[in-house]
């Protein structure tokens, strides 16, 4: 019994600690910043509905979860707060003072989803995720010319969007009809969500195809840690991931930043040497 349990505590250490090529992590970074950098020129036409009081904010006595747990900004600093965290995007992808600059983004990432928790998803909860790792997460070391990372800021977002896919597939199975029913993606495309294109393919696809295109996206989720741990699977996870995201983007209004914001987690399983492709300029 100790043996398997000196090897399996090996394999533990070894899987968060062991020395790895730093490219996928630094592939993964570049594009969640510009996903970001996406995300926020987006919404920053209605910055002042999410940040200010002339968006609407619920009393703390009244809705104290959802009420701003953070002071509001006054109307007149929205353009200096925003002309910072759009340098700092700027500074974060090319590669200036980046290790600073990172804690402005988290920091403006945590203030965005705490002061107003109505109108964050899980897309601003994954930005303060993501960054925070990015922040903590050490530079490369250079020995012999070869850059080399730790593994545990990678293994922790692996970890992070398999967990995010598994919990997913666990609630629709728990709760809903998604495990017994044959019409539950064809329903929510038609919900308030619903774009120009998922009318037309309401119209044009057949009804089993929506109800195949449920099935795969419950059984993706509920099979992720399999399919993105089992290396000879990984194609798979892409094929039926990006696929699912590719639907989310399509079919749904405004989820095309959640969809490239989970696109971006998929470099992080890549051979490094397509993440240096890239990522041409390498870890900085």
């Amino acid at each position: 019994m100790k043996p398997l349990l000196d090897t399996c505590g090996r394999a533990w250490i070894r899987f968060w600690h062991a020395p790895i090529d730093p490219a996928p992590l630094a592939a993964f970074r570049q594009a969640f910043a510009w996903t970001l950098l996406i995300y926020f020129v987006a919404w920053a036409r209605s910055a002042d509905e999410w940040l200010t009081d002339a968006g609407y904010h619920p009393p703390a006595s009244l809705d104290p979860i959802n009420a701003p747990h953070l002071p509001l900004l006054p109307a007149s600093a929205l353009p200096f707060v925003g002309a910072i965290v759009f340098g700092c995007l700027l500074a974060f992808i090319f590669g200036y003072a980046r290790r600073v600059v990172v804690w402005v983004l988290v920091a403006a990432a945590i203030h965005a989803l705490l002061v107003d928790p109505i109108a964050a998803f899980t897309i601003n909860r994954l930005f303060v995720i993501g960054l925070f790792i990015l922040a903590i997460a050490p530079e490369p070391d250079m020995p012999d010319s070869q850059p080399v990372q730790r593994a545990w800021p990678t293994r922790m977002l692996q970890v992070l969007v398999v967990s995010q896919y598994f919990a997913s597939g666990l609630c629709k199975t728990l709760n809903g009809d998604w495990w017994g029913g044959e019409d539950v993606l064809w329903m929510q495309v038609q919900g308030i969500y619903m774009t120009d294109a998922a009318a037309w393919l309401v119209r044009t696809l057949p009804h089993w195809a929506w109800t195949v295109q449920q099935q795969l996206a419950l059984w993706f989720e509920l099979l992720a840690p399999i399919l993105f741990g089992v290396k000879k699977l990984r194609p798979l996870a892409f094929v039926l991931g990006l696929g699912l995201h590719l639907v989310v983007a399509v079919t749904m209004d405004q989820l095309i930043y959640f969809s490239l914001q989970m696109a971006c987690f998929y470099l992080l399983f890549i051979p490094p040497e397509w993440a240096r492709r890239l990522a041409p300029g390498g870890p900085r």
